[in-house]
Order: C-alpha cells, then sequence, then structure tokens
C-alpha cells in the first residue's frame, strides 16, 4: 500500500489511499507502537509515512528463531539455508544484484522463492559447481555459505559433552550470536574474550555514536531538554557480545575517555576536559549483575576510581560532583562520619553482596497474589542491589540507609542494551528484572517513571529504541507471527511452555513499568493464543500436548484484569471465563493461586453454567502458583524404545541435575546470562 501510494499524484485517488494506510494503521495500533497518536499521524501523513516504512523494513528484516534447538541434533538443511542467507547479509545479497532493504519486505512465505535463497539452494544442495561461478565476489560468499552450513550442519555438541563428562579435552571457541557472529560453531568450551580490553577501540568509537543517538532521543520527548542523570544496567552476555558499547555510553555521558597499551590493554580512564566535550557532563548509576561484577571487576574498579575523581573536581556545571556533595551533606545529617560520607557519596556502581545472585524481583513478580501495590517489588530489588562497589570499598553497604535508592534518585532515564538476535526483551525474564527493576526503583522513590531505552547492538550499526517501541516490534514480529508460533507447535510440549514464557514475560513488563504494555497487546495475546484467531489449531493442539499452559496464560491474564492493569472488555473476559472451563474439564489441573481462581469464578459468574463449572475446577486448596516455566507433570506422546546409550547418558544427566538443584536449594538464584 505504500509502495502504490508514493507512485499516485496529488488528488483525490492519492487520498483515499493514504486514508487506507491510516485505517489499516489505526486497526493494527501500529501507531501506537511508534508512538504517534491518531491526530500527529493526520497533520503530518508524509513524516508519519516515513517513519512506518522504514519500521515496516526493519520488522520484516529482523531474525526470527523457528522453534527450539535440540541438543547434538542440526536443523535441517531447508531451515539451515535460511540462516546462513542472514548470515552472509549485505554482502551477498549485493553480489547478487539484490536491494538488501526491499528483500524482507515480501510475505516470508516468497522468500524461498527469491533469488537470493534458490541461488544458495542450487550451489550447497543441487550440486551446482562453485568454482563455475564467474562473479568472484559471488563466488566467495558461496564459498563461505558452504563453510558456514558445514559448521551448521556438525555441531559436535553430543561428542564435546562426552568428552567434558570423561575429562577430556573440549575444544575452546568465543561465544556469540548465530547471525552477528556466525563463524562461532556449536560444541565449544565457550569463553569470554579478554576482559581487560573492555572498551575495545572500536566500541568506544561505537559508543559514541549510540551516546548521541540517546541524547536526541531524550531530547526529541523532552522538549529540547538534555538529561542530567541516566542509569545504565550492565551485563556480563552483553558486553562479551558487543565489547563495551553500553560502558562506552557510559563513559561519554561522564566524559571520560579510556588509555590502552600497546596491546589494546585498558591502562586508565582519562577525564575530558569540559573545553573539549562541548557539553555538560551526565551523572551515571550503573547496576551490574553478579557475573558482571565476577568477570569484569578490573574495567569496575578504573571506573569507579575515575568517578571518584570526576566528583572531586571543581567545574560548573558538573552534576556528577553537584550530586555527590548533596547525598553527602545528607549522610552527614544522618550521623555518618565526614570522610566515610565523601566516600559514600562519590560511589556508582551497584550490584548485589560479594558472592549473592539474583534479585528475587522475578519469583515475586510472577507471584502477583502476594502484593497490591509495586513498591513491594521496588523494595525487593534496591535491597537486593544495594551493595556498592568502589575502588576502595567493595560490596559495601550503608548501615541505616540504601546507598543504592539515595543514588537512583533523579535518575531521568535507564538504558538496557541487546546484542543477539535470538534474544529480546520477552525472551526472557532478566530485562523486566533489571531494566523494569531500575523503572520500579526510580518510581518508588521520585513518583515518576525514567524514560527506558533499549540500545540495539544485533546490527553493524548500533540503534537506540525505546523500549516500549522494541518491546512493541519483538512482540509483532516475531510472538504473534504465524510462522513463530507453528514453529512452536513443531515443538510440542516445550512449545507450549515458549508461549507461557511469552505471557509471564509480558506481565513482568506490565509490573513494571504501566506503559511498557498496552491495553490492544493484552487483546491481541489473548485472540492469538486463547482464540486462535489466526485459526492455527492452538485450542486442540494444547489440549494435545499441555493444556495447563494454556490455563496458566489464561491465568496471567486475569491476574491482569484483577489488578487493574488492563480493563478488558465483557466479551474478552467472558470468553476467558469460557476458554477456563473447558480446560478444566479437560484435567487442565488447578492452575494459580486461590485469589485467581476465584476472580475467574467471578468473571464467569455472569455467563451461564461457566460459573459452575469453574466452581467446581477450582473449589479446593490453594493451588498452584504460576511463576515463569512452571514444569506440570504431563504424560509423554508415546514413543521408541530408547538405545541403552541414551538410556546411560541420561542418567549421567539426571545425577548432574539432581546435585545442581540440591546446591540450588542453599544458594541464591542466579541469573542466567547465558539465555539472555
Amino acid at each position: 500500500m505504500i509502495h502504490e501510494y508514493q507512485q499516485l499524484d496529488e488528488g483525490a485517488v492519492r487520498e483515499r489511499s493514504a486514508e487506507q494506510i491510516r485505517a489499516a494503521v489505526r486497526a493494527a495500533h501500529m501507531n501506537d507502537d511508534l508512538g504517534w497518536s491518531e491526530a500527529a499521524m493526520r497533520e503530518d501523513f508524509p513524516a508519519f509515512l516515513g517513519v512506518l516504512h522504514d519500521h515496516l523494513h526493519r520488522l520484516a528484516g529482523s531474525a526470527m528463531p523457528l522453534g527450539l534447538h535440540t541438543f547434538g541434533v542440526a536443523a535441517s538443511p531447508e531451515l539451515r539455508l535460511g540462516t546462513v542467507m542472514q548470515q552472509l547479509g549485505e554482502p551477498y545479497y549485493r553480489a547478487l544484484g539484490l536491494d538488501p532493504d526491499e528483500l524482507f519486505a515480501a510475505d516470508f512465505r516468497a522468500l524461498r522463492e527469491g533469488r537470493a535463497y534458490r541461488t544458495l539452494q542450487r550451489y550447497l544442495r543441487d550440486g551446482g559447481e562453485i568454482a563455475k561461478v564467474a562473479d568472484p565476489r559471488l563466488r566467495e560468499q558461496l564459498l563461505r555459505a558452504r563453510e558456514l552450513d558445514r559448521q551448521l550442519a556438525d555441531t559436535g555438541e553430543l561428542e564435546a559433552l562426552l568428552a567434558g563428562l570423561a575429562g577430556r579435552f573440549v575444544a575452546p571457541g568465543p561465544g556469540g550470536d548465530p547471525i552477528r557472529n556466525p563463524q562461532v560453531p556449536s560444541g565449544r568450551n565457550l569463553f569470554a574474550f579478554e576482559a581487560d580490553k573492555v572498551p575495545t577501540r572500536a566500541a568506544y568509537e561505537a559508543g559514541a555514536e549510540a551516546f548521541g543517538q540517546l541524547l536526541e532521543s531524550y531530547r526529541a520527548e523532552h522538549q529540547g531538554r538534555a538529561p542530567e542523570k541516566l542509569a545504565f544496567s550492565l551485563w556480563s552476555s552483553e558486553t562479551m557480545r558487543h565489547l563495551g558499547i553500553v560502558e562506552s555510553q557510559a563513559l561519554h555521558a561522564l566524559g571520560l575517555r579510556p588509555r590502552w597499551d600497546a596491546g589494546g590493554r585498558l591502562l586508565a580512564l582519562d577525564i575530558v576536559p569540559t573545553a573539549e566535550l562541548g557539553r555538560p557532563r551526565v551523572d551515571v548509576v550503573l547496576q551490574v549483575t553478579s557475573v558482571y561484577r565476577d568477570q569484569f571487576d578490573g574495567f569496575m574498579r578504573l571506573l569507579a576510581e575515575a568517578i571518584e575523581r570526576l566528583a572531586a573536581l571543581d567545574e560548573p556545571g558538573n552534576p556528577l560532583a553537584r550530586n555527590s556533595q548533596a547525598l553527602e551533606r545528607r549522610l552527614r545529617e544522618r550521623g555518618v562520619e565526614a570522610p566515610l560520607a565523601q566516600r559514600l557519596s562519590r560511589l556508582r556502581l551497584f550490584g548485589n553482596a560479594p558472592g549473592d545472585y539474583g534479585t528475587g524481583v522475578t519469583q515475586l513478580t510472577l507471584d502477583s497474589t502476594r502484593w497490591d501495590d509495586d513498591s513491594a517489588l521496588a523494595e525487593q530489588f534496591l535491597r537486593r542491589l544495594q551493595y556498592a562497589y568502589g575502588s576502595r570499598d567493595w560490596g559495601v553497604k550503608l548501615d541505616g540507609g540504601n546507598l543504592f535508592a539515595e543514588q537512583l534518585k533523579g535518575v531521568q532515564a535507564a538504558i538496557l542494551s541487546r546484542s543477539s538476535t535470538l534474544n529480546g526483551v520477552l525472551s526472557t525474564d532478566h530485562p523486566f528484572e533489571y531494566l523494569g527493576g531500575l523503572s520500579l526503583a526510580v518510581r518508588h522513590l521520585d513518583g515518576a517513571s525514567p524514560a527506558l531505552y533499549i540500545a540495539d547492538l544485533r546490527q553493524r550499526q548500533p540503534r537506540t529504541t525505546a523500549a516500549a517501541q522494541f518491546l512493541a516490534s519483538e512482540l509483532r514480529g516475531r510472538y504473534l507471527s504465524p510462522q513463530w508460533i507453528a514453529a512452536m507447535q513443531r515443538e510440542g510440549y516445550a512449545g507450549s511452555l515458549e508461549m507461557l514464557d511469552l505471557a509471564n514475560n509480558l506481565w513482568g513488563w506490565q509490573a513494571a513499568d504501566r506503559t511498557m504494555v498496552r491495553a490492544d497487546q493484552w487483546q491481541a495475546l489473548h485472540d492469538t493464543f486463547v482464540m486462535d484467531r489466526r485459526e492455527l489449531g492452538l485450542a486442540e493442539w494444547f489440549e494435545t500436548h499441555n493444556p495447563t499452559a494454556q490455563a496458566q496464560i489464561i491465568a496471567r491474564m486475569a491476574e491482569a484484569i484483577r489488578k487493574g492493569y488492563w480493563d478488558a472488555s465483557e466479551q474478552t473476559r467472558r470468553e476467558l471465563a469460557e476458554r477456563w472451563r473447558q480446560l478444566a474439564a479437560a484435567g487442565a489441573g488447578e492452575v494459580g493461586a486461590a485469589t485467581t481462581r476465584e476472580f475467574i469464578e467471578r468473571m464467569a459468574g455472569g455467563f451461564g453454567e461457566a460459573a459452575a463449572q469453574a466452581e467446581g475446577a477450582a473449589a479446593s486448596g490453594a493451588g498452584e502458583t504460576v511463576s515463569g516455566r512452571v514444569l506440570e507433570e504431563v504424560a509423554p506422546p508415546p514413543s521408541g524404545e530408547p538405545q541403552p546409550w541414551l538410556r546411560l547418558a541420561a542418567a549421567v544427566l539426571l545425577a548432574l541435575f539432581a546435585a545442581g538443584a540440591v546446591r540450588q536449594s542453599v544458594v541464591n538464584r542466579r541469573p542466567m546470562e547465558n539465555r539472555s
């Protein structure tokens, strides 16, 4: 429609085409995804059309994992070709004379009929001779494609696992992303790059661009005002992939410049004079995960020392010094001795206590009947991450107070990076746990949420996106896609857990920041996974593979309604209650806390026999609390008798899992950063 509109001359036909585009956009709530009101869309339609056009191209070109990886089993030859095509990227498309921007604009089913896919099919599957390709650029790309395909076909995972269990050597390899870093094979003993090189020179340069985008985005949303105080969430898994781009954003905000030795190792962080900086410094607070603290303590110490020097710097317009002095005065008024008050006021890096892992925010958020006010979530976040890390004080907390809370006061924006094509902000709970946790904490302290941004580092060029827009794009482009849903259906029981994770993580964001999730997005989730408006056979599929998962999805939606986050229509409430009744009759079991079940009973009360059926299914006991991936006992479909060696391997793995479970019972939950 957009391309047709662009080809029309001014006149009635063009205006009718514009109205059709606006109507389609409103129906899909895509203007809400982009932050455009209907009035703004009408007032400046050409500008909106440009934004919409670029957005649709980004959605179409974004990578989407299809299904789940089975350990030791390569993907199908057909899917591997699609992966190789994305790994080759623009150089391959241009060698074929194709426009990368338009390549993914068509329906996804048409991609396999396109020239890029068919060329790989010819030379990697149908026996075409690469040596006879005349164009040297294309020949080089096809040779690389053949090697990438070979790596994808030979995972080496089972062999590496058995070698490790037997105490033999397992070949090392760097961690990465299958699209951004396609040289990474599976079946390797993953290691991080050299931690003392964070940030790399290239990352520091990219961080300047990313920070510039952040300033531009913030000013555009705040009447031209620049932020004075920012918060960053630093994760080990992210830094391993982007090599310090987010750290560099913080350095540029503060006005710090890395100094490296000849081998690229970080020696110090030097202060950039304000005259050279050309703008005011920005105060920063850095929340680090426990794994980050364990792996990048050297960088943390250098950064803490540089921040302490900045806080002591006597220069006009230095918010870091001003905020530190104000906090020092407050601490002294509370009876903290002057030297200690000064040291504490200059600390900006916070995380768990040494040896402690996790926040507990995820579990509490999902156990939504345990709290009535989100201040409980904020206090949990602040309590677990209140330990400060400085050049002299390592893992200390303020007696009788919370230093993390004091430093978070006044934060105007918070930033988290996403650098893997596999994971976004809905694929795991950690984004709402940490970035959402920062939003909860600042709102609890200041009465207003900070602006939330995602440093999108999944492509070669960094891009800063409002977190709500990033979530909306991920939800629309991946989880509501028939292609993604069909791939998960093929996974059976495991696929149902991915759909449940989606509902739980959407709820996590809703609880963390009301502005992150809209009513129409909950409605889309209901229409897709409960009512099956896309006619994918989901009702029968859930009943076959895991009816409890769909019941848990409904329970999560009911909690969003019960707690006032989603004002669902009467029809939607009726549909939820009726489907709940059907699942209860199908033996889904007791799902959700008693409060949730009682609420669904009340929803069903006005809808005929649903009330009686639901009451019978949910009358007894406190029931099971919905919390992330809840593994219900479900009889597996019949399968062939496993081979003896598989039984042996399974026994070994079960023993390992049992040992891990025992250990897990006595230590705090560690964040699974490799998933995020």
